[in-house]
């Protein structure tokens, strides 16, 4: 690995652990629409944050129940219903009927089994847990596979879709849900030169998405390719493509858009350079600032990857990222989880 030069890596922020831990991978968590200090997870791989501590280590396996995480080290269920055991879903907030909703669209049960299912649970500001899944009769030109790994924002009343993949295909395509009408509809379809992306980010920005790294097909992962950024424009059905020659290939990482600027947080590098938090200028397309995370220690590791997270803090050139879960299974060394939430608070002036 070359020398990176020292003011484009740097050390200056900070991380603080909750005493609340959350040991897991592969799940969705989206911000509560009541109080963004709260967070909503569902799904994934690993322990229940529900289980009182004990001296014994609770056992990990798949995670079915909806959990509301609070910023005052306090996790709570949202509804008794349990959604059956998806893994590598998405989850947007929408409202219906005036009433918000968190919907989950996709997902795996099992790896021969991905879902094609929209579901949808009210959400109520109060511990009232009656509430249960639902799911959503669809219509529209295109009827999406099921899949898993994939990304899904929500704009307005609109969800969109980038790639995934099933057991035996990763998709090409950026389909558009509309919540009102429950139909689907084509934003780029497989004749288009898009490439087929799983374990990639999204982020919203400016009427466009901003898809960032991922995998395609296993024989197209080139260790030396450039990381790439592809601009969508949802309203045209066009994308433009953004080589960044500084960055390595990542997967499995997040994505936000803050001040102009593109953050990609963690991820596993094709490289396999350590993980780090590195800034886009969206007005260059250079790399601006590269902040190296560490890898923890033995008995807490740092696995930034098939985790979420979420801007719980924007204000005065400060931000406050909260990263839920983190993790990975390895046939030599068995499952790590990363003891999560993490609050990565760090400056980030607007460019120049």
């Amino acid at each position: 690995m070359e020398e990176v030069d020292s003011l484009m890596y740097t050390d200056e922020y900070n991380t603080e652990n909750f005493p609340l831990i959350i040991r897991s991978f592969g799940h969705t968590s989206v911000q509560s629409p009541f109080n963004p200090n709260e967070l909503l997870m569902v799904g994934g791989f690993g322990t229940s944050c529900l289980t009182p501590p004990s001296g014994k280590r609770a056992a990990h396996g798949r995670l079915s129940a909806t959990v509301r995480i609070a910023c005052n080290n306090r996790s709570k269920l949202v509804s008794n219903s349990q959604l059956s055991y998806p893994m590598y879903a998405t989850s947007c907030i929408t409202t219906i009927n005036n009433i918000p909703h968190i919907m989950v669209y996709g997902g795996r049960t099992s790896p021969h089994n991905s879902s094609s299912h929209i579901r949808i649970l009210p959400l109520h500001d109060d511990d009232d847990m009656t509430s249960s899944w639902q799911d959503v009769t669809t219509s529209g030109c295109c009827t999406p596979a099921g899949r898993c790994r994939h990304t899904a924002d929500m704009v307005g009343d609109r969800m969109y879709v980038v790639g995934g993949r099933d057991e035996s295909r990763v998709f090409n395509h950026v389909i558009c849900f509309h919540v009102p009408t429950t139909s689907w509809r084509y934003v780029l379809d497989e004749s288009t030169a898009f490439p087929a992306l799983h374990s990639h980010a999204s982020a919203w920005w400016r009427e466009r998405l901003l898809v960032s790294g991922g995998l395609g097909e296993e024989a197209d992962c080139n260790v030396e390719a450039p990381m790439s950024v592809f601009v969508v424009d949802p309203e045209r059905g066009q994308f433009e493509r953004h080589d960044i020659p500084q960055l390595d290939v990542r997967y499995s990482h997040t994505s936000h858009v803050i001040n102009n600027q593109l953050l990609l947080l963690g991820g596993v590098q094709l490289s396999h350079t350590p993980a780090d938090l590195s800034i886009i200028d969206l007005s260059t397309w250079q790399v601006v600032r590269r902040i190296r995370l560490g890898a923890g220690s033995v008995r807490n590791p740092l696995h930034m990857h098939g985790h979420t997270s979420h801007v719980t803090s924007h204000e005065e050139g400060r931000v406050v990222l909260t990263i839920v879960g983190g993790g990975s299974n390895c046939f030599s060394f068995g499952t790590s989880f990363t003891n999560t939430p993490l609050r990565l608070q760090l400056s980030l002036p607007s460019p120049c």
